[in-house]
């Protein structure tokens, strides 16, 4: 089976986890290990930080405390308290 056969046999969610993955990689490469995803940053701001430094540590295999103190330092309490006034 080839790269096209294998996209095309996939379902709707299994391309979206997929294009998602390889979103986060290509992000991940380009902007350091240490960066948040978009999927990361976006949970942080929405206030969902333990999902967020969950995230974190999951992918970075990192203790809970360095995955903490990532996300509180690159999603600040601020840009938090201003996504949820502009809900």
């Amino acid at each position: 089976m080839d790269l096209r056969e294998f996209v095309l046999s996939l379902d709707s969610d299994a391309f979206r986890a997929l294009t998602s993955a390889c979103l986060d990689r290509v992000e991940s490469d380009r902007t350091g290990a240490s960066s948040l995803t978009y999927k990361e940053r976006l949970l942080a701001e929405r206030g969902d930080r333990i999902h967020a430094v969950k995230a974190v540590k999951q992918r970075l295999n990192i203790s809970l405390k360095e995955a903490s103190d990532l996300v509180k330092e690159q999603v600040p309490q601020l840009a938090v308290e201003s996504y949820n006034e502009s809900m």
